[in-house]
């Protein structure tokens, strides 16, 4: 089903005329040319020009085969584009003419152009020669009764002009392709149902578009709110080092300012059975620095001992054994080991 067109005008000289028939597809590839809407703007630009001063095109039964003569059967006014297709006026159609459409003779219709000025030469009403594309019948109304089928009508005459000026033309002749009536009943039924479906479809696209919306928004707050916790916490784990007794210079040196910029990330690290960001690694291991420099066991003094090393990393004098043994002692009680353990690890390694 199609456009439904407006009823047809009985003109006081006795011919007949009809409004806004669609003659020619857009947006489609015929012969290896694109016809774009661009294109059908330029003939609505070529058309108007050419009949400014009072010509029209005319209205032939069947096309012009290779330059043959044959009386104009109407003309072609008001050429239009219509999104995707162009629409013309069929004026001072003869009555015998007129009739013979009634009665479904002439169902069809081919526009002859120029390609290449995308002017409109003519328009001819095909019978047992259909169109050279198979598209959907289009009707006009007549009367209150029956509704007269046309096809949609494309190219039948090709005229081709080279860099040498000369102008040649192809003729497509395509299959039959019979009539179809609809009711006026039926039509309107079609019309209702593609309606609908148009509808339905802007309801759903705007659905879809509002939950996106809603989404991205979401997204968005989600986002805001990680930022601003991830503030937060770096916020008290600064303050947390203030509380452990670090000195703001330290706090505020380069190489914690990026270790608790390197810590701040959302990355989770499992501590035994723990969970564990960043921060809270790094707050643990500056609040064993912390304790271990209130205890005094953070470094060993100096001048405790010195010299060589042990396995324990610690400096030992080879010559101090009453340093040596006085330091095992104290290893093997904070650690919970034996004397000898601790007296073996601090004396001297050979060579």
């Amino acid at each position: 089903m199609g456009i439904q067109y407006p009823t047809s005008q009985d003109e006081a000289d006795g011919t007949h005329s009809i409004t806004g028939v669609p003659i020619f597809k857009l947006d489609e590839e015929k012969r290896g040319f694109y016809y774009g809407q661009d294109w059908g703007d330029r003939a609505v630009a070529a058309f108007d020009d050419i009949t400014k001063d009072g010509y029209l095109p005319p209205l032939i039964r069947g096309h012009n085969w290779y330059g043959e003569e044959r009386p104009a059967e109407g003309f072609i006014q008001n050429l239009k584009r219509d999104e995707s297709t162009l629409t013309a006026d069929f004026v001072k159609i003869p009555a015998d003419l007129f009739a013979e459409m009634e009665d479904r003779k002439w169902p069809y219709r081919s526009v002859e152009i120029d390609q290449s000025s995308a002017e409109l030469m003519a328009v001819a009403l095909l019978g047992s020669n259909a169109p050279y594309d198979k598209l959907p019948l289009l009707a006009f109304k007549q009367g209150e009764g029956e509704t007269l089928i046309f096809s949609q009508s494309e190219v039948g005459v090709w005229h081709n002009t080279d860099d040498k000026g000369i102008t040649t033309e192809e003729i497509n002749v395509a299959e039959n392709i019979t009539p179809e009536v609809v009711t006026p009943e039926q039509f309107a039924a079609q019309t209702a149902i593609i309606e609908t479906m148009r509808t339905d479809l802007t309801t759903a696209n705007t659905a879809i578009a509002e939950e996106k919306a809603r989404a991205d928004k979401a997204e968005q707050k989600f986002d805001a709110g990680n930022t601003e916790i991830r503030g937060l916490q770096v916020t008290a784990f600064g303050n947390t080092m203030k509380s452990l007794g670090f000195s703001p210079a330290f706090i505020e040196s380069t190489e914690v300012v990026g270790a608790t910029a390197l810590f701040g990330s959302e990355t989770v690290v499992k501590f035994g059975e723990t969970d564990h960001t960043g921060l809270d690694g790094a707050t643990a291991f500056f609040s064993a620095i912390a304790k271990a420099a209130t205890d005094g066991t953070l470094m060993v003094p100096k001048g405790e001992v010195s010299g060589g090393t042990s396995d324990t990393g610690l400096p030992v004098d080879a010559d101090d054994e009453e340093a040596r043994v006085a330091q095992a002692n104290k290893f093997a009680a904070e650690k919970g080991t034996s004397f000898s353990v601790e007296y073996k690890q601090l004396l001297p390694k050979e060579g």
